[in-house]
């Protein structure tokens, strides 16, 4: 129900959350970020507020504080209205579209606060629960754990400054980018599926401007992303002992290409964390770049 749904004990009516993502998952030549992404769970609904708020911050951070406002070295204010509104679908992405784009550096972590307080209308009394989708099949350990006080309608949770409460597993969500990233689905679930077992398959995405040559390439351990700047023009992929998946082209029509890859079915398999990273050249600058990096527990 945090940090922008709601269930019917109306404990969660009001909520500020906290997530913490390590700058190994973004991009590391930098990036403009134009808004969230959350899978909805519960049912397809529209979300009435009386406030939601998004603030974005560098941060260089292991894990978050109970003290909300010590994760917070300079917010800046992303998305700021009263009242508001937010189109939740079930098990589909729901964007959240910034007022104001957050200018992400390349290096540093990034905390993520969302503030907000339901309008307590006729109809969220009939709907039993509305939220978004957890990290689970199965919970990610090795992430850090979000922090967020929650309280029902006119009880201030939306501006409490500890978060006592947490979720064992990061929340599902994807940023908004205008530069090049990857992203990955698995097949079991639907196409929003984030179950990685052996014998399954999955698909990565990446996304880059049209006419973009890239690989992609697979780690033993996810590493910090690596940043390669041009050299005279030219590029190079300092990466030994690692394997490369696939490349192709970004089409003219400038939709994500798709790769896919199936897991063996190996029981030693199970507990393995491969990292994936895509490589991209664009060929008009000749100027290489790197996409912002993914990771996955495979599971039996």
């Amino acid at each position: 129900m945090a940090p922008v749904g709601y269930n019917a004990s109306r404990v969660f009516d009001e909520t500020r959350f906290q997530q913490l993502i390590p700058a190994r998952y973004l991009p590391s030549t930098g990036a403009t970020i134009h808004g969230i992404e959350f899978l909805g769970i519960g049912l397809t609904t529209t979300v009435n507020y009386d406030l939601l708020r998004v603030r974005l911050s560098h941060a260089n951070l292991v894990a978050l504080d109970v003290q909300l406002d010590a994760n917070l070295i300079a917010p800046k204010t992303t998305f700021d209205q009263a009242p508001s509104k937010l189109e939740l679908k079930l098990d589909e992405w729901s964007p959240l579209t910034f007022e104001t784009p957050f200018v992400y550096d390349g290096t540093s972590d990034l905390v993520i606060e969302i503030q907000k307080a339901i309008t307590l209308d006729a109809r969220v009394a009939f709907e039993p629960i509305v939220g978004t989708r957890v990290a689970g099949n199965p919970g990610r350990s090795d992430l850090p754990t979000p922090r967020y006080a929650a309280g029902p309608h006119g009880s201030g949770a939306a501006f409490a400054p500890r978060g006592t409460r947490t979720i064992p597993t990061p929340l599902v969500m994807q940023l908004v980018v205008s530069e090049p990233s990857l992203t990955v689905r698995s097949d079991r679930g639907g196409r929003n599926g984030n179950a990685f077992a052996i014998s399954d398959s999955l698909s990565f995405d990446v996304h880059a401007k049209a006419g973009t040559f890239f690989a992609l390439l697979g780690y033993g351990a996810l590493l910090p992303p690596v940043a390669t700047p041009p050299i005279d023009g030219l590029g190079y992929v300092p990466l030994i002992g690692n394997w490369q998946i696939g490349n192709n082209v970004i089409g003219f029509d400038g939709a994500p290409a798709t790769i896919s890859l199936a897991i063996p079915d190996r029981a030693d398999l199970v507990g393995f964390r491969p990292g994936f990273q895509a490589v991209l050249l664009d060929l008009t600058a000749g100027q290489l770049a790197w996409t912002s990096a993914v990771d996955f527990v495979v599971q039996d």
